[in-house]
């Protein structure tokens, strides 16, 4: 979980560049160098002893990008929408293309769910999901996107810390050192002199 999180928080990075390639939003030479880093961070991940680029990675990696397009996009039109309707319309058409591809993909359960699990599932709809987009959204549009960048990029450090803590999930030392080259290329990305988008 916590690779994963390092791999997803980069799309953070990509941001202003998908603002430049839709929006045509300025960006500084600090945005490129913070890329760079981000990548021999994404290197790092994958060294060492038994480590392997997985497919579980790559959809980590498309996540990221569409990730970066929707948070381009939500920032460039929030000003327009509430909040709410933001997230709900990403929300239901995540919902709907998920289930599409559920279906597909996935055999559906022989029994049905227990009333424990029901209750986990609604718990991760309304608290995680719902609330977290709402909050998130509207933040986005109170403050400049670098400033979203910093705040996002505690995401992975804490998905990290919870993944270590609670699941004891090993990493390698390149692993570690990759995550922490990647936190600082985000950090880095906001820290230096830009121009990237206020």
């Amino acid at each position: 979980p916590g690779v994963a999180a390092f791999i997803s928080s980069t799309g953070n990075l990509l941001v202003p560049v998908f603002g430049l390639l839709f929006f045509g939003w300025p960006v500084g030479r600090a945005l490129w160098i913070s890329i760079a880093v981000a990548l021999a961070g994404m290197g790092l991940l994958f060294l060492g002893p038994g480590a392997r680029v997985e497919a579980a990675h790559l959809y980590f990696v498309v996540s990221a990008l569409l990730w970066a397009a929707s948070i381009a996009l939500v920032k460039r039109n929030s000003t327009e929408v509430g909040a709410v309707a933001v997230a709900a319309i990403q929300l239901v058409v995540a919902g709907v293309l998920i289930l599409a591809v559920s279906l597909l993909v996935e055999e559906m359960p022989a029994a049905v769910p227990s009333i424990e699990t029901w209750g986990w599932f609604l718990a991760s709809i309304l608290v995680s999901t719902c609330l977290r987009f709402v909050l998130q959204f509207r933040g986005q549009q109170l403050i400049s996107a670098a400033r979203v960048s910093v705040i996002m990029c505690c995401d992975p450090v804490w998905v990290l810390v919870f993944a270590l803590a609670f699941l004891g999930t090993p990493l390698s030392l390149s692993q570690i050192f990759g995550c922490v080259v990647i936190f600082l290329a985000m950090i880095c990305q906001v820290a230096l002199p830009s121009r990237s988008v206020a």
